[in-house]
Parts: structure tokens; sequence; C-alpha cells
């Protein structure tokens, strides 16, 4: 556990080398457009089953915009579409934000963190991808090497500088 969490700075921010390598700086533009774009809390908190004022905008990748809400120290995530239609909603999970070509990084941090160890073995996480127009359900596999692969493959001929999100929600073991 301590060495997951040296992993990280004050801010968040990934401390591995090259964990941000091509991962490209948001222009003003878009900074502009995001901060035009309507977030009703009230709506978003309802959505989430949560208190308004609980509901952050947490990340973005692709066509989406992710919404974390915390509740009881683990946070809550939902993918929402430019429709305003919640796409997916996962539960206790962890979000990582990296590109098309650094996701193996950012998926092996969040399968360390997200997985669960008990009496009859490990869990691996309920793992989602979230980028361009898609939102990909990896499901519930049973080996990290399984989790890789199918993501590798669902994230092939993309631009190596798109964003992707990772959401990896905890199971029980």
């Amino acid at each position: 556990a301590q060495i997951l969490a040296r992993l990280k700075d004050d801010a968040g921010r990934v401390l591995v080398p090259g964990f941000y390598d091509g991962v490209r700086a948001m222009t003003q533009d878009q900074r502009d457009i995001y901060a035009r774009l309507p977030f009703d809390e009230r709506a978003e908190a309802r959505t989430l089953g949560v208190e308004p004022g609980l509901v952050r905008l947490a990340l973005r990748a692709g066509d989406f915009a992710i919404f974390a809400s915390a509740r009881g120290g683990e946070n809550d995530y939902a993918v929402v579409d430019p429709r305003a239609v919640v796409r997916t909603a996962v539960r206790r999970a962890a979000a990582h934000a990296s590109t098309a070509a650094h996701h193996d990084r950012a998926l092996l941090l969040a399968l360390e963190e997200a997985t669960a160890y008990g009496d009859v073995g490990r869990a691996l996480p309920e793992v989602h991808l979230v980028y361009g127009a898609r939102v990909a359900d990896l499901g519930t596999l049973a080996d990290t090497a399984q989790v890789l692969a199918l993501a590798s493959e669902e994230l092939r001929g993309l631009d190596p500088a798109e964003p992707v999100v990772i959401l990896a929600a905890r199971k029980r073991a």
C-alpha cells in the first residue's frame, strides 16, 4: 500500500517516468468549450443517488464527461455522453486518465489498486475503458494478462495520443 501511495504526488499526478508521454495539453479553445458546457449539479446528484455538493466533473475522454461522487471514502462514477445520457455508472471505483499509447501502464496501476484479496484468492476489478465515442466494458476476467490483451485489442488502431479513461471497480474476493 505504501508503494502505491508513492506513485502519485499530493495533487494526484502520477510520478511514474514516461506515464504522461504523448499526452497533449488542452488548448485554450478546448478549455473554453468545456467551461461553457452545462452542468446541473442537482440533476447529476439525483442520477448518482447522492446529495448535491458531492458530485464533481472528474475527467473527460473523447465525447464523454465523467462525473464522480464520494460515498464513504470511495468514488462512484457516471459516464455521460454529449446528449446528457448516462452511458454507464460504476460504483466503488478508481479512475485513471491515460492515452491509447500508454493505457497498459495505467491499466496495470488500476488493476493493482482495485484488486481485492480474500480467503478464496483474489478478484480482479470490473474494468471499463472510455475513449472517443465508446465505453467498452471489459467485464471481470480472472487473469491480468487477459485484461491487458483485451484492452490492447480494444484500443488497437487508435491515435496514440487519444485520451483513454480507465474505470476499475473493486469486487469482493
